[in-house]
């Protein structure tokens, strides 16, 4: 009688272990998946030659390592400067008009404005200034192997280009007339007027430009993804709205409505969407996790860069830095 007790004893024991063990194996495996998908999107980020929003902003300021990279005017010619974070100390290093500066590999990629927009390249002290191509573009990014543009050329006028860091192996990977992009979780998402309404549509294709699909029909002037939702400035310029909807376009949400939100006036940083509205010259902040909306300030400038947990923005040509509250507004 004892032995057959302790038999049954010793299998309801076994049998708790096994399911402990498929349990935390189990467990082990959705933990790898969210890891993985997590690293997956941030990979994209820590790839790139600099932020979508900046590059939104026409990039006129990168980072790389512990120097900033940004534009200034003297005497209405440009220059290229390397500065400290304090802004002290600060080199000239090319007396270039760069426009989408994009900072990888120990080189800087810019679009040239004084050679009809061409992609050009120089190293981070700017020596051996080279143009890779004849293609000329209006937004350029570096992302993982290569570069990819938005061309401006008569022939295939807002395609969107990929070649390598040298120039070379160019193909067109979208031929619509594509006006933004945003890498998220391998996939390429993106602007393009494609019907003859001229409304600009969101749309969403692969990496090698196969599988294009509609996903918002909206009339999107410009977008951000965060946490597998799209935040997009849709409407007309005088009167426009920002709304959210998921990554497939479904369940829209408005979250400010008749506001006059410049697309060159919007940067992401972290959970927080920036931006300016014109309808009451105020500068907003808005958290995208709960919706809620912050004034920051009633200041007028455009080109919003977020860098080093910093804002800066210009004024009359004159770089300004602020906190990400909006307090401390300083020339750089």
């Amino acid at each position: 009688m004892l032995k057959n007790s302790f038999n049954k004893t010793n299998s309801i024991f076994c049998k708790l272990c096994k399911i402990i063990f498929v349990l935390t194996v189990f467990s082990v495996i959705l933990f790898s998946i969210s890891c993985s998908k997590q690293t997956s999107e941030l990979a994209e980020l820590s790839d790139m030659g600099n932020s979508i929003g900046n590059l939104n902003n026409l990039g006129l300021i990168a980072q790389y390592d512990d120097r900033i990279y940004h534009m200034i005017w003297e005497d209405g010619k440009p220059y290229l400067v390397k500065s400290d974070f304090n802004g002290i100390n600060r080199d000239i290093i090319s007396q270039t008009d760069c426009l989408y500066l994009n900072i990888i590999d120990d080189w800087i990629y810019y679009i040239n404005s004084e050679d009809s927009n061409k992609v050009y390249k120089m190293d981070i002290d700017g020596h051996n200034n080279q143009k890779l191509n004849e293609i000329k573009g209006n937004f350029l990014i570096a992302f993982e192997e290569g570069l990819y543009v938005i061309s401006v050329s008569e022939k295939y006028n807002n395609s969107l280009y990929y070649m390598d860091y040298d120039g070379r192996n160019v193909k067109i990977i979208c031929n619509d007339k594509v006006s933004s992009i945003f890498f998220y979780n391998n996939y390429i998402y993106y602007t393009s007027v494609i019907d003859s309404n001229g409304k600009v549509h969101l749309c969403r294709m692969d990496i090698d430009g196969s599988d294009k699909e509609i996903i918002l029909d909206d009339n999107v002037k410009k977008f951000f993804i965060y946490k597998d939702n799209i935040f997009y400035l849709t409407g007309e310029i005088i009167q426009n709205r920002l709304c959210r909807t998921n990554i497939n376009g479904k369940k829209k949400t408005v979250l400010e409505k008749n506001a006059v939100i410049p697309e060159i006036t919007m940067n992401l940083h972290n959970n927080t969407l920036y931006y300016r509205d014109l309808s009451n010259l105020t500068f907003n902040q808005i958290n995208l996790d709960t919706s809620k909306k912050k004034i920051l300030d009633n200041i007028s400038f455009t080109n919003i860069y977020i860098i080093d947990n910093k804002i800066f923005h210009y004024e009359n040509d004159r770089l300004f830095c602020m906190d990400l509250d909006g307090s401390d507004n300083k020339p750089f």
